[in-house]
């Protein structure tokens, strides 16, 4: 068994780049472009499994900045693991500004942040972020009572309850599912081990 210390030099070694403070921009008066060098990752690169390192804790991007009073307030008030909520708007808008206003709809018809789509979900304006903040943590919230766990719920928010449900009895269900939606339940709950089965 490693120590602490250990465990957390492996961690620091897995994520150094985040270590290091990025230079500024090189610019050029014959160019309009800026470089920066090295090229810094946009989010930390995942451990290997069974290698010991520690993966770095996801947090929401700064695109969500906005958005996160709202949803820390529905996430604690649907009791969701902390994150849950920021990180499934994640996978669904990336909190893209033209997502979230409804700008750009899916080719199922989703809208906005919580990518609703209208026809199933009539009682929300899905092009009010903050209205679909509200509405995507108690729907969440009303998944995971009726499947009896997170993972079961992500399935339903992606697939759809009537699909989770003609599968769920197996004990393969998520096997069962879409690729998509087996990318979206694993992603998410890799990012937010709390809403893991225990």
């Amino acid at each position: 068994m490693r120590s602490p210390l250990a465990l957390l030099t492996l961690a620091l070694a897995g994520v150094g780049l985040w270590l290091v403070s990025r230079p500024a921009a090189a610019t050029s008066s014959s160019s309009s472009s800026s470089a920066t060098w090295p090229p810094m990752p946009t989010k930390p690169p995942p451990a290997a499994p069974g290698s010991g390192v520690l993966r770095a804790a996801w947090a929401p991007p700064t695109a969500a900045a906005g958005y996160l009073p709202a949803i820390r307030t529905a996430e604690l008030a649907q009791r969701l693991p902390a994150n849950l909520l920021a990180r499934l708007l994640y996978q669904e808008s990336r909190f893209r500004p033209e997502i979230i206003s409804g700008a750009v709809v899916s080719s199922a018809g989703a809208v906005g942040i919580a990518q609703i789509v209208p026809k199933w979900h009539p009682g929300v304006n899905a092009r009010d972020p903050f209205a679909s903040i509200t509405y995507a943590a108690r729907y969440l919230a009303d998944l995971r009572r009726r499947f009896g766990s997170w993972d079961k719920a992500l399935a339903a928010y992606n697939w759809g309850m009537g699909n989770l449900a003609s599968v769920v009895t197996s004990a393969e269900w998520l096997a069962r599912a879409p690729a998509e939606t087996r990318r979206y339940v694993e992603e998410i709950l890799r990012d937010v081990p709390a809403a893991k089965p225990t």
